[in-house]
């Protein structure tokens, strides 16, 4: 049996004005703050802020901003020292794999830390403010601009790139001008993935977007049962777009 050897980081208690937040980590949570400023209140230090060699912090960015505005002086670290002079990317990676068993990032969360870095995920990002969330679900919009789901490593991990600009904002003002004109509950998120997914079958055969947009729409003026079933409106749709293939 072969016993591997793990890094282990080093223990120190320096003063807060040494740690430096990262400007890829989430939004901090108020109410999250105050759990945290809650515990540590009651039983003190039970994990230590998780910094890099130049004591960039990775991990405890809400127990740091209690303590900040508590201005308490002296915090407790576990310094990683053989991370130094990463990169934006890096440090974003090692954020999201320290969080992993505790968080589930949303899509717009990663879009939005990942377009500080990366050109494509940036148009995704822009995109994803200008609708909103409400009105375009970001599992949609993920899958609009990267044919990806946003729940695969490739994209939490910042390594989809675009496909295709012009159609993806055409798809996305089309899918958007029909939950304006139905309603979000005939045309939901899961069914708004259906079309995204089968509109880059489309791209692929050379069948014209507004084909599949057409055929959708026509669905749902007549309330069509499959329009509330993103796995019968797939397969539905699929048999309609064989049909075009050249």
């Amino acid at each position: 049996m072969n016993n591997k050897k793990l890094k282990i980081g080093k223990f120190e208690v320096v003063n807060i004005n040494k740690l430096k937040p990262s400007d890829y980590n989430r939004d901090l949570d108020d109410n999250h703050i105050k759990k945290q400023g809650h515990s540590l209140m009651e039983i003190g230090w039970a994990g230590s802020i998780i910094v890099d060699n130049n004591y960039n912090i990775l991990d405890g960015h809400h127990k740091y901003k209690f303590c900040l505005k508590q201005k308490v002086s002296e915090v407790p670290v576990y310094k990683m020292y053989w991370l130094k002079n990463l990169s934006g990317k890096d440090v974003l990676s090692i954020i999201l794999k320290l969080n992993a068993k505790t968080l589930l990032w949303k899509p717009e969360q990663l879009l939005s830390r990942y377009a500080k870095l990366d050109y494509d995920y940036s148009i995704a990002n822009a995109e994803q403010e200008f609708y909103g969330t409400k009105n375009m679900p970001p599992s949609v919009l993920v899958f609009a601009f990267f044919n990806e789901p946003s729940s695969t490593d490739k994209f939490r991990e910042g390594k989809c790139k675009l496909i295709d600009l012009q159609f993806s904002k055409k798809l996305l003002q089309e899918l958007s001008r029909l939950r304006n004109d139905y309603g979000d509950g005939l045309v939901g998120g899961s069914c708004m993935r259906a079309i995204a997914r089968q509109s880059w079958i489309c791209y692929k055969k050379q069948i014209k977007l507004k084909i599949l947009i057409d055929e959708y729409e026509d669905m749902l003026r007549s309330n069509h049962p499959y329009c509330q079933s993103s796995k019968e409106l797939r397969k539905y749709l699929k048999k309609k777009m064989s049909r075009y293939v050249k």
